[in-house]
């Protein structure tokens, strides 16, 4: 149907909605619309029923708000849901309470409600309180988010992803088959969590060593030979490290340089390194992500001098030219990440080669130096007791301090250059894999700097020699085993078998990190790609001797292969008073922080979704 006359046409359809015009106005020609709000037409979507002492309340397949209250006026129970009161029972007359919920919405039952209550989440994501009567809640396959109330609560997680919160009484919180977490727990309350599930405490425990299988003074000694195995030259420095820092094997090869071997100062500066490179992997590393010294050196980005590199913390003239940190770390102008794109921001870990250098004496205003009694000089009365000796806490000392071949070396900081890898290992065949230490090698040349190594990540890089660094990391990467995960195990080496239970945790569904859209390097370089591109690599370097060299003492003592520790898990130092500071706002700062970690997405942690681990 068309009009000839469109205007027309307009005008007897204004004239037939609004009516003629009064005084032979014309119309506007604009009609101003009106809604006008009609009574509520809804059926009821809740339901509530009393038989045989049992409140049943039901919810429809729809998003339900249920309230179950008391009227103690009344004498009642009172179940509401979003459009008002839907029943009023005789308190009296209810045993106990069930509710089913439909798909998603708000479940509140309150704490004056002391009846016995039983509440099944649907398919939806569901907000549940529970009341001031025993209670039992079972999740469903969507998110959930129940909160226990003033009587004893059994919260059970569905397949979805949970939290958990446990409230004043005496509470049982389950794990469901999805991922959860478990909040404001007491010691009094019982906890079943799956491998995959986090714990946050209401009152942070003492620190205790954490769980998890540990390296044996044997495994140390299996993964230096290893180490080696994999180094036809025979002239590196290999180290081990346990989740701490602590050391607990070095291997310096036969063909490390005499003017290396034959000085005690130089022969620890170069242990130094390969401690560095160690200590990088077993620290930033984590049972959700395994980084390597490659990795944080790709994402710190930091300017390093040839002057810090080519230097050394135990020259003891501050005016000398060769006094310096003695960086394990590329020579570069940073700054910026991605590396090489104009207008980006300097990344978080800048200048991170600087860090962890603190070590067991302290250095007075008079630059002398003295022993603290514990790391970070705590005070005794505010360290946990269950850390006898403070031994978890071990400072990052130089080799020269452990083992009494130069006790007033200094360490070397955090290594940036390739050659750290950390050590994953399991408690049983098919167990979790758990992080348990670091392996670091380093190739001293005959002066110990790392710019001996000719990395190709370095400004001074010589392409006609070989790249080093690279040749350190594919040493601690056969050590370790490679990565079976990606089809690129490594098996026995001249001899010498893997480590029972010791692999890297890189699958195919489990290997790539990306930050603000870009891959890291773990390991090797080229992001994903890395891993075959060192396989391939190491394939060209020939197999060395198991055997090469020594193992060199790592403590006083004279021992040269030591087991690994765990590290606390829980207060490091106990919270107390402090100038404009009580003990409780300590406690209520750090446990909102822990709060807040257990919800912020990690940015480099595995899988993809995972949430933040603090200290």
């Amino acid at each position: 149907m068309g009009f000839s006359n469109p205007w027309g046409a307009m005008l007897s359809y204004s004239k037939a909605c609004f009516g003629t015009p009064k005084h032979g106005r014309r119309p506007s020609g604009r009609a101003r619309l009106e809604l006008e709000r009609l009574e509520p037409r809804n059926l009821m979507a809740v339901t509530s029923t009393l038989v045989g002492g049992v409140l049943t309340v039901m919810g429809s397949p729809n998003r339900e708000t249920i309230r179950v209250l008391a009227d103690p006026t009344a004498g009642q129970l009172v179940v509401q849901d979003a459009q008002g009161v839907v029943g009023r029972f005789a308190s009296a007359a209810v045993a106990s309470i069930a509710i089913s919920t439909g798909d998603g919405g708000l479940i509140t039952v309150d704490n004056a409600v002391l009846q016995p209550t039983t509440i099944q989440a649907g398919n939806g994501d569901e907000l549940i309180r529970t009341g001031g009567g025993p209670t039992t809640v079972f999740g469903g396959t969507g998110p959930d988010k129940i909160i226990a109330g003033a009587g004893p609560a059994t919260l059970i997680g569905g397949t979805g992803r949970n939290a958990l919160y446990a409230g004043s009484g005496v509470d049982t919180l389950v794990g469901g088959p999805g991922k959860n977490q478990f909040f404001e727990v007491k010691p009094v309350d019982t906890v079943i969590a799956g491998p995959n599930d986090q714990i946050f405490r209401a009152s942070l425990p003492p620190a205790v060593p954490a769980a998890g299988a540990q390296l044996t003074g044997a495994d140390v000694g299996q993964l230096l030979q290893r180490a080696s195995a994999a180094d036809s030259a025979g002239d590196g420095i290999v180290a081990i490290v346990d989740r701490g820092g602590r050391l607990l094997g070095v291997r310096v090869e036969g063909n490390v340089s005499p003017l290396i071997t034959g000085d005690p100062a130089k022969l620890t500066f170069a242990i130094d390194g390969a401690i560095a490179e160690a200590r990088t992997a077993a620290f930033f590393a984590n049972n959700a992500a395994p980084l390597t010294s490659r990795t944080i050196g790709f994402i710190s980005q930091s300017t390093i001098t040839q002057r810090e590199v080519n230097s050394s913390p135990d020259v003891a003239d501050p005016n000398s030219t060769l006094s310096g940190p003695g960086f394990v770390a590329p020579i570069r102008v940073g700054g910026h990440f991605p590396p090489g794109v104009s207008f980006t921001p300097q990344v978080d870990l800048f200048a991170i080669e600087h860090t962890n250098r603190d070590t067991t004496l302290h250095v007075n205003p008079d630059g002398t130096r003295t022993p603290v009694l514990h790391r970070f000089n705590v005070p005794t009365q505010f360290l946990p007791p269950v850390m006898p000796g403070n031994q978890p806490l071990t400072p990052p000392d130089s080799y020269g301090f452990i083992s009494g071949l130069d006790t007033t070396a200094l360490p070397r900081g955090i290594g940036t250059l390739p050659g750290g890898i950390p050590i994953y290992k399991r408690d049983f065949p098919g167990g979790p894999l758990n992080l348990a230490g670091g392996i670091g090698v380093f190739f001293p040349g005959t002066t110990g700097y790392a710019s001996e190594e000719n990395s190709s990540l370095s400004s001074d890089y010589n392409p006609t020699k070989r790249d080093r660094s690279l040749e350190a990391e594919y040493d601690a990467f056969a050590a370790v085993g490679g990565a079976p995960g990606l089809g690129l195990g490594i098996g026995t080496l001249n001899g010498v078998a893997p480590v029972t239970g010791v692999t890297l945790p890189l699958t195919q569904d489990q290997m790539r990190i990306d930050l603000v859209g870009v891959t890291l390097d773990i390991v090797g370089p080229g992001g994903i790609q890395g891993p075959s591109r060192l396989a391939q690599f190491g394939a060209t370097l020939g197999i060395g001797d198991p055997n090469s060299g020594v193992n060199e003492p790592v403590n006083g003592g004279g021992a040269a292969l030591l087991p690994g520790l765990g590290v606390p898990d829980g207060w490091l130092v106990t919270p107390h008073d402090g100038v404009g500071i009580t003990a409780a706002q300590v406690t209520q700062i750090i446990q909102q922080g822990v709060a807040q970690a257990g919800l912020t997405r990690a940015a480099i942690r595995l899988p993809v979704g995972s949430r933040t681990s603090m200290v």
